[in-house]
């Protein structure tokens, strides 16, 4: 390596960074000398740290076979890698997830290796023997499968990998000659590779020869509509290569799709959870032989359990057997055999359907098992080819541990839910009684209140009632005094007419008076003379009399006058007294 370029750094950090570049260097310098004096040895390599690309780490000359890649999280597309990852050499090629269990995982896309690319043939391609590819997401591949094999070669690892959304998930092709080993494909989630294509449809696909292959522990579900593992070399005239010494095992498959076999010998599939599969179960498309089916919860399917027919191959089936399998609620049968779609000629078997559950302890319905009321057994071969009885009257499959967690977690989540409706119910009846306790609390201190009121109203009442008696003895008084004053005002009227009938009687003797004066002006000299006379004869005066009346006339006019005034003032003082009095009652009465 050439001289670093810090060593003319003058500066306190620049002298700082200058120790950790040379450590740095020291350290590569190691790894690599240590590479190169263990040449023989496997190395372990990174992308993106030792490689920018896992093509790019794939075609160095410096990851030999037996060497491992392990690629970070991130996602590799067609852009920067160029095209399908192509694995050429025996390598281990590891993702982020390698060794967890891709039906179970929880690691979002931050966590994951993701391959997003395009390609005809897969975007994933095991070129060579004894590939391990471990833990990815291989996905959205619309024109080709997110896994292709070599028909070239086998001894292919495929483990813990998302294969999602693909036209098809995984081809399994491995050599059928001279040098197999081998192959294994296990703890996968297959999910709804249903890109539309030749392979649209299926979760695990062949059609060019396939021997000695592992499918055991994987998931499979919303694949349609074709199959979850469907081996079809020789189907729809491809060519009839082997496909022979397969195990298909303890593997899930939910609302998904069939197990389809055409053309296979020695297959094992046994211990498979298949429920509410979208055809039939396990179908049997011809020319298979040495086929044993054991083991498998066959369950609901919207057509058969096992069906034995010659579809894809006219050739018939021979040497099945299916024991101890739980087989129920399937719409059409639990096992149907198509008219010559199997040989039961020696030395070949029957087909051996005995000691299954049918989902009835009185066994299947078929005319040779009277009273049957179990899933149908349909064997349309004159005579039967098939064996269905003993049956067994009990079914032999309980729940696996993780069905049994499930229904754990299930129960557990029910009364979760549960306990929570409760505890809301609780919450609101507090809250309720809380509401209820307010307003009896409200309604309480209103009543307070209310009482309050009622007291003032009581107390109030009282002084009123003690007012009213009041006003009502004040009244009492008023009207004794009004008739007091109403008898003295009737004693004043009659004083008055008195005064008034005294008043004419003056008046009269006025006027007689006035005559008599008239009468005395009219004899002018009589009087003078009279007069004089009187003067001089003062006790003798004739007219001395009546000047006597005159001036007692005029004083009891006099008087009479005081009396009305007099009379005048009490009834107007009697008047204001009745007034206050009734002023007074009003006001008592308010």
């Amino acid at each position: 390596m050439g001289p670093c370029p810090l060593s003319k750094a003058r500066s306190a950090k620049a002298r700082l960074n200058k120790v950790v570049a040379i450590r740095d260097c020291q350290l590569i310098r190691r790894k690599h000398a240590a590479k190169r004096r263990y040449a023989d040895m496997a190395n372990e390599w990174t992308v993106p740290g030792d490689f920018a690309t896992i093509n790019g780490a794939i075609a160095s000359p410096l990851v030999q076979p037996y060497d491992t890649i392990r690629v970070a999280p991130g996602f590799y597309t067609n852009a920067s890698e160029g095209g399908p990852i192509v694995v050429t050499k025996t390598i281990q090629l590891l993702g982020a997830q390698a060794g967890v269990d891709a039906r179970t995982r929880s690691a979002g896309p931050a966590a994951e290796s993701i391959i997003e690319i395009t390609d005809v043939t897969g975007s994933v391609q095991l070129n060579a023997a004894n590939v391990v590819f471990d833990g990815f997401t291989v996905r959205n591949n619309a024109t080709g499968f997110g896994i292709f094999t070599s028909p070239a070669f086998s001894g292919y690892w495929i483990f813990n990998n998302v294969i999602q959304n693909n036209e098809g998930g995984l081809s399994i092709d491995t050599v059928t000659g001279a040098g197999n080993t081998f192959s294994q494909v296990r703890r996968n989630a297959l999910i709804a590779n249903n890109q539309p294509g030749g392979a649209g449809g299926n979760g695990i696909y062949t059609q060019n020869g396939s021997v000695n292959v592992l499918i055991d522990s994987n998931r499979f579900t919303g694949h349609t509509p074709a199959a979850s593992i469907n081996f079809a070399a020789g189907s729809f005239g491809s060519p009839l290569l082997p496909q022979a010494n397969i195990v298909i095992s303890n593997n899930d498959m939910i609302d998904d799709n069939s197990i389809a076999l055409t053309n296979t010998t020695n297959v094992k599939i046994r211990d498979n959870r298949m429920r509410n599969t979208q055809g039939s179960a396990i179908f049997l498309g011809g020319g298979n032989t040495l086929t044993e089916i054991e083991g498998n919860v066959l369950h609901d399917g919207i057509s058969n359990a096992i069906y034995v027919n010659t579809i894809f191959l006219a050739t018939p089936n021979t040497n099945i057997r299916a024991i101890a399998n739980s087989i129920q609620g399937n719409a059409n049968a639990g096992l149907l055999i198509d008219p010559n779609a199997y040989d039961d000629t020696l030395p070949n078997r029957r087909l051996e359907a005995t000691n299954n559950w049918w989902g009835s302890a009185t066994g299947p319905a078929n005319p040779a098992n009277p009273g049957g009321t179990g899933d149908a057994v349909i064997d349309n071969n004159a005579p039967a080819v098939s064996e269905f009885i003993p049956f067994l009257d009990a079914d032999p499959i309980g729940p696996t541990v993780e069905e049994q967690l499930a229904a754990a977690l299930a129960a557990l989540a029910a009364s979760q839910a549960q306990n929570a409706a409760l505890q809301a119910s609780l919450a609101a009846a507090q809250a309720e009684l809380a509401a209820l306790q307010a307003e009896l609390a409200s309604t309480q201190a209103r009543l307070a209140a209310a009482e309050s009121v009622l007291a003032s109203a009581r107390a109030e009442l009282t002084a009123a009632q003690g007012a009213l008696d009041l006003a009502r003895t004040d009244l009492a008084g008023t009207l004794s005094a009004l008739g007091a004053s109403q008898a003295e005002l009737a004693a004043v009227r009659a004083a008055l007419a008195a005064s008034d009938a005294a008043l004419a009687a003056a008046q009269a003797a006025l006027a007689e008076a006035g005559a008599a004066a008239a009468a005395a002006r009219s004899e002018p000299y009589a009087a003078q003379a009279a007069l004089a006379d009187s003067e001089a004869k003062p006790a003798a005066c004739p007219g001395r009399p009546a000047v006597r009346r005159v001036r007692l006339v005029k004083r009891r006019v006099r008087r009479l006058r005081r009396r009305r005034r007099h009379a005048r003032r009490i009834r107007l003082k009697r008047k204001r007294l009745v007034r206050c009095k009734a002023r007074k009652a009003r006001r008592v009465r308010r």
